[in-house]
């Protein structure tokens, strides 16, 4: 289960690296000041979605996540 987990983790960084510049430039575009910043942070979000769903399965991660990306993106606005 562990090599299982660190193997999809693997395969999030390489997504988010081939996403990261679009990320960065809709974040920017939503007012985000630090979009560098706000990726990164839901990049750690989504690792650990991934990881609690894969530990406990079913368990609504998918949404506890989008949730916490949105409340997080929310809160990165420039008043």
């Amino acid at each position: 289960m562990r090599a299982r987990v660190v193997a999809n983790l693997a395969g999030n960084v390489r997504l988010l690296e081939q996403l990261g510049p679009v990320s960065r430039c809709l974040l920017a575009d939503a007012g985000i000041a630090d979009a560098d910043l706000v990726t990164r942070q839901l990049a750690v979000l989504y690792d650990g979605a991934m990881a609690s769903a894969h530990a406990e399965p079913g368990e609504g991660w998918a949404h506890a996540g989008k949730e916490a990306a949105r409340v997080l993106v929310e809160a990165a606005r420039t008043p």
